[in-house]
């Protein structure tokens, strides 16, 4: 596998252990990890005053709930988008976003 030496990697999982063995896989192969966050007001917080180079998301935070139907989750999945992210741009057809 190759290197993310540098690569910031924003992660937003609510399960403890599967967010912990990320953030150990990702660091080990140089990556710098921002979080894990649980939620995803955080995360937004966390978008708004910091940069990421790619995120991992949790599409089914807590309570099972769909990413986009949560506010702002398909905020994050446009600006993944913007960047150049065509899975991205599908989530964001889901969301009913252009």
């Amino acid at each position: 596998m190759g290197s993310l030496e540098g690569c910031r990697v924003l992660v937003i999982e609510d399960e403890y252990f599967l967010a912990d063995d990320l953030k150990k896989g990702l660091e080990a192969r140089g990556a710098k990890v921002v979080g894990p966050i649980a939620d995803l007001r955080a995360a937004q917080n966390q978008v708004s005053r910091d940069h990421f180079d790619v995120a991992l998301i949790d599409l089914k935070l807590s309570q099972n709930a769909q990413f986009r139907d949560k506010p702002g989750g398909c905020a994050l999945a446009e600006r993944a988008a913007k960047s150049g992210d065509e899975s991205a741009a599908r989530r964001l057809s889901q969301c009913g976003a252009n």
